[in-house]
């Protein structure tokens, strides 16, 4: 289902009008360059406990200093981006604590935390300035179409563990919130370009002013990936290419009041080697097929600060994708719109409500693999919510509570609660307790869909068939999480972070054997079905560290451990299928990361990152160990050379196997030379 498309695809017309357009504002724009490599000092000379004081909203919907959440928080900053020199937001996610990161294939990822990691992990809520990316078909995120300008994030905002309370359906185990720069931040020329063995990327970038009060940015953006290797040395068939551009446009206005437009279109192709059935001999062939993928999306964001503790933002969207291959065709339109109050009552609350709307239209042309009934669909959810974080004592002990509270077409009326105590025990170390509810919505996909996987000769010349049927009558799957985290300073050179928790879920989705049954067309064919239903249960504990350690002015370290234990039962009339893994089988038991950053004099940085991670315990996939280095010479003020080195010392090695492919694509070393230049 997850097919994609080869890389080699012609460029599509409209790609070429955008990046012409692109390139015409850059020849027409004055020299003048804000955030290129001359100004990346700015942050290198903070200390780490200034670093440590950056602010966050994803949290609470509100700008808090990470110290003062009362969550499992991370944040991948913009300087964290430029030197890590990787080249995609899944990879940046391998440097968040905690976080399960696997590549599959030269253009799938698995990403998810605290468990259930897959092809699509149905628990994790990711978002790219307020606007979703969670594919409400399949229950994840499609990656392949997710192709951010790394230099335009302002910072990777990553909380582990249930955000339900404050955004909703999906966020059960964890929120990922991408937040771009303003186009203030962004003006002036910046051109990036880099190759190597694997992968090659340009692109442009111009901002400028409009007016007194705005500003804006265009760009446009080139990326491919090649193909990886089987076990058996032969092409995997899975490269990657997107082309994208887009704009946005800030205006700060007089009274507090500030405006933000954006918009993005794509157009990409991948591929994939993947098995299809027939009804006739030889009823199963492996082939390499091609996905098409395009979208257009535009955001309008307007807030308002009424005081410096007292404001409203009413954000809307609307998002088109396409994806296409021989398998299955689906296209979307979503609309959403958000309104959020803050304001605080006397001196001990801090009140934080909202309301939401979204309605999402599919269509999804049938095949002899996927079939859904009924073929066109549109779905909508209304949302509310409200939290009051109280000063018990005031600047020591806070008890924040709220909940969620949203109408879906699937499973009705749901509630995510939560309630959480932070005590700032003195000025270094703060510690925080939670109890929340939380809550994964049966996707369009488990409740719709028949697909038929595998295809084998029967008796009487009939067709036996296997396939995956949808279930209507699916409800939410349910957490229930206990959390707790610490956090110390004992130095102003070192930072500890260590968090842990216990969740408990009900009324987990698994497959259960069905009766089978016979079908007429398109020829007589005998279906041995499985259905999703919610008969399982998981409960799951682990733990969490990173710290930092600014060894010197020069030198700092960074180094994270996480252990996670799953537990997984089937209710009492439940059957095992044995056709898919215990839920919690594809998550490595332990991982270990370490991270080095050498500033050799003042132009040159060395970068390494060593990542040790367990093997699935439910995939033939062995532990491994990973080192990527990077070298970074600023030969000008405005110019940025660097090198990179991926899998150092591996020439190549499995990370997760997809469940349904029939081979598993290797990652591979690799080299890549980039240049980035700004003016």
């Amino acid at each position: 289902m997850n097919t994609i498309a080869h890389a080699r695809k012609r460029l599509p017309c409209g790609f070429f009008r955008s990046l012409t357009l692109s390139a015409a504002l850059l020849a027409a724009a004055p020299a003048a360059w804000a955030d290129g490599a001359g100004n990346s000092a700015k942050l290198t000379d903070l200390t780490l406990e200034q670093l440590l004081q950056t602010e966050v909203v994803s949290a609470g919907k509100k700008p808090q200093k990470v110290d003062d959440t009362a969550a499992a928080i991370f944040v991948l900053t913009r300087e964290d981006i430029r030197r890590s020199g990787l080249t995609s937001v899944p990879e940046l996610l391998r440097l968040v604590p905690g976080l399960e990161v696997a590549q599959i294939n030269a253009n799938t990822w698995a990403i998810s935390s605290r468990g259930f990691n897959q092809r699509f992990s149905d628990k994790l809520l990711v978002m790219l300035d307020g606007r979703t990316l969670y594919s409400p078909t399949f229950a994840g995120v499609y990656w392949d179409s997710q192709d951010v300008m790394l230099e335009d994030i302002d910072r990777i905002e990553v909380i582990r563990g249930p955000g339900g309370t404050l955004w909703g359906a999906n966020a059960v185990n964890g929120v990922i919130n991408i937040i771009t720069r303003s186009a203030a931040d962004t003006q002036g020329l910046l051109a990036s370009a880099g190759s190597g063995n694997q992968e090659r990327q340009e692109s442009l970038r111009y901002g400028g002013t409009i007016g007194g009060y705005g500003h804006y940015r265009v760009f446009a953006k080139n990326s491919a990936r090649n193909a990886f290797e089987l076990p058996s040395g032969v092409s995997a068939s899975d490269p990657w290419a997107m082309h994208s551009a887009g704009f946005r446009a800030d205006w700060g206005l007089p009274g507090g009041d500030s405006v933000s437009l954006g918009g993005n279109a794509y157009d990409g192709n991948d591929g994939l080697i993947e098995p299809q059935a027939s009804l006739t001999p030889p009823y199963m062939q492996t082939t390499a097929i091609n996905t098409n993928m395009k979208g257009r999306n535009l955001s309008l964001r307007w807030s308002r600060a009424l005081s410096p503790a007292s404001d409203w933002t009413l954000q809307a969207y609307w998002d088109s994708t396409e994806r296409s291959d021989p398998f299955h065709t689906e296209n979307r339109d979503t609309f959403d719109v958000d309104f959020q109050r803050r304001f605080p009552i006397g001196r001990r609350h801090d009140i934080v409500w909202g309301l939401g709307y979204r309605q999402t239209h599919d269509t999804q042309d049938p095949s002899f693999f996927a079939t859904f009934t009924p073929a066109s669909r549109t779905d909508r959810t209304t949302s509310a919510f409200v939290q009051d974080e109280i000063a018990l004592m005031p600047d020591r002990l806070h008890l924040i509570l709220g909940s969620k509270f949203e109408h879906n077409d699937y499973t009705g009326t749901e509630y995510q609660p939560n309630a959480r105590l932070r005590w700032k025990i003195d000025e270094r170390q703060n510690a925080w307790i939670a109890v929340s509810r939380a809550i994964r919505t049966p996707p369009r996909a488990h409740s719709d869909i028949l697909i038929n996987l595998l295809a084998f000769p029967g008796n009487l010349g009939i067709t036996n068939v296997a396939s995956i049927e949808g279930n209507p009558n699916l409800v939410s799957e349910k957490l229930l999480a206990l959390e707790a985290g610490y956090r110390v300073h004992p130095s102003q050179r070192i930072a500890l972070d260590v968090s842990a928790f216990y969740n408990d879920y009900r009324d987990v989705e698994i497959l259960q054997p069905q009766a089978p049954f016979f079908v007429a067309l398109p020829l007589p064919h005998r279906v041995l079905a499985t259905q999703f239903q919610n008969a399982a249960q998981v409960r799951s504990h682990g733990l969490e560290f990173s710290g930092n350690w600014q060894v010197s002015e020069q030198w700092t370290l960074k180094a994270s451990y996480s252990w996670l234990e799953m537990r997984y039962s089937l209710d009492p009339n439940a059957q095992d299928s044995g056709i898919e893994p215990a839920r919690g089988g594809n998550d490595p038991q332990h991982q270990f990361k370490l991270q080095s950053h050498l500033a050799l004099g003042g132009k040159t940085d060395l970068e390494t990152s060593l990542y040790r991670v367990d093997g699935p315990p439910a995939q033939v996939i062995s532990a491994y160990t990973r080192i990527d280095a990077r070298l970074g010479w600023r030969a000008a003020r405005d110019l940025e050379v660097a090198l990179d080195l991926r899998n150092l010392f591996d020439n190549r090695h499995p990370e997760f196997l997809a469940q349904g492919y029939p081979a598993t694509s290797e990652v591979p070393r690799s080299a890549y030379l980039s240049a980035t230049w700004g003016f």
